[in-house]
């Protein structure tokens, strides 16, 4: 056994940019006041995430072995073995690539991202639903987060393997001949290169005076926060 690439460029920066994004959208809507611009910047930060799920998306269909959906395991029979081997130290159900429980974790919370995106757009167009299944999902998604960080810590500690550090790094311990050929630089400047682009679309929209969004695209225009006012056409 020795070191070998497993995560390309493109799933680590997409996993770290998801990882700001949603913990600083949470935290503007939840330390800010639904009157404030700070509370609108939480729409920015969620658009950007459900951005960045769509491209991760995409790269689960044209990217490397360990990225694509189809090296995934979902069965809940494989689920059950790892999570029982977590326990008991047992290696199976394991391997260089997604585990069950990392594998159901990220369709989880790509899912609710979108859900998100979806209900904070209603929720602007002046949906009080909407709002309300918006606040549930966000208190959904942090607390998939927390599970899932508790499975970070739990599997480190009982597997001995440093999940965090591969994350960064993009290496893991197992055969040579499971090693991916390259970390996919150029695919990842573009990853970076198109969330940039969305930002300043976003952001070109954006009137702080007002709270108000115009999404790129679409051409809607939102007003964030606490008002009467949510959508001038």
């Amino acid at each position: 056994m020795k070191k070998i690439l497993v995560w390309d460029l493109p799933v680590r920066l997409a996993h770290w940019l998801l990882a700001a994004l949603v913990f600083g959208a949470f935290a503007l809507a939840n330390l800010t006041s639904d009157e404030s611009v700070a509370f609108a910047w939480h729409a920015i930060a969620g658009l950007l995430a459900v951005f960045v799920v769509v491209l991760r998306l995409v790269w689960g269909l044209l990217g490397t072995r360990y990225a694509r959906f189809g090296d995934f395991s979902f069965r809940p029979a494989a689920l059950a073995r790892y999570l029982r081997g977590v326990f008991s130290h047992d290696a199976e159900g394991t391997g260089v690539g997604h585990n069950p429980a990392t594998s159901w974790f990220a369709i989880a919370l790509f899912a609710g991202i979108m859900g998100l995106g979806f209900t904070g757009f209603l929720t602007a167009r002046g949906s009080k639903s909407a709002k309300e299944i918006h606040e549930v999902l966000a208190w959904s998604v942090i607390g998939l987060v927390a599970v899932h960080l508790a499975g970070v810590v739990l599997h480190m500690v009982r597997r001995r393997e440093n999940v965090i550090t591969s994350m960064i790094t993009g290496l893991k311990t197992g055969p040579e001949v499971a090693g991916i050929p390259s970390s996919r630089i150029g695919s990842a400047g573009l990853l970076v290169a198109g969330v940039f682009a969305f930002g300043a679309l976003l952001l070109s929209g954006f009137d702080a005076g007002t709270r108000s969004l115009t999404l790129p695209f679409v051409g809607s225009t939102l007003t964030i926060g606490d008002t009467d006012e949510k959508v001038r056409s």
